[in-house]
C-alpha cells in the first residue's frame, strides 16, 4: 500500500460504525450533564473547606471528569440537533 493510498471501509464496519454513533448520541441524550457539573462546582466549592487532604488527593481526577462532562455536554448539543429530538430542554 503506497503512502497516500487510504484504505476503503467495509460496508460492515460502515454499518458498526453508524451504529455505535447512534448507540452514543442516544447515551449523551439521556444524562443529566448540567446537574452533574453543578456537583463538581459544589464539590470544587466545599472539598477544600471539608476535606483539604482528600480533595487535594481527588482533585486532578475530578477535572479529569469535568473536562470529560463539559465536552460531553458541547456534543450532546450537537447530537441533540442532528437527532432532533425534545430533549434540548435537558441541555
Amino acid at each position: 500500500m503506497l503512502i497516500n493510498e487510504k484504505k476503503a471501509m467495509s460496508d460492515t464496519d460502515y454499518k458498526y460504525t453508524q451504529h455505535q454513533l447512534i448507540i452514543i448520541a442516544n447515551a449523551l441524550n439521556q444524562l443529566e450533564l448540567d446537574l452533574f457539573l453543578e456537583r463538581i462546582e459544589q464539590a470544587e466549592a466545599l472539598g477544600p473547606l471539608i476535606n483539604p487532604t482528600l480533595y487535594r488527593k481527588g482533585a486532578e481526577k475530578l477535572e479529569q471528569v469535568k473536562t470529560i462532562a463539559l465536552a460531553a455536554k458541547s456534543l450532546k448539543e450537537v447530537f441533540v440537533k442532528a437527532l432532533n429530538t425534545d430533549k434540548t430542554k435537558n441541555i
